[in-house]
């Protein structure tokens, strides 16, 4: 799969929840979801499993002193090396899939 397909089926599959309502801590196309539920769904979709499971978190994405996603999300992304980019946005490779 060329990288622009890649894309639009990531565009496909995030529009395929669109009308999902609103549910804290919920990944359920159709049924319930909230900003990161959204993203593993279209995960699981495109990918496959969840490589690890999410640890509880707040409204505010906080629990406590600690901010756990913050902290997960590090230690997954930031040993990411920059040519890995592409340096440029998504938008500027064409329109959007229908």
């Amino acid at each position: 799969m060329s990288d622009l397909s890649f894309e639009h089926a990531i565009v496909r599959a995030a529009r395929g929840w669109l009308g999902t309502p609103y549910h804290h801590q919920q990944s359920v196309k159709g049924h319930g979801t909230d900003c990161l539920g959204l993203v593993r769904g279209v995960w699981r979709e495109i990918c496959g499993p969840e490589v690890e499971a999410i640890p509880n978190y707040g409204s505010s994405w906080k629990t406590g002193e600690e901010d756990v996603l913050l902290k997960v999300d590090l230690s997954r992304f930031s040993a990411a090396p920059s040519s890995h980019l592409s340096g440029k946005p998504f938008e500027s490779q064409g329109a959007f899939p229908a």
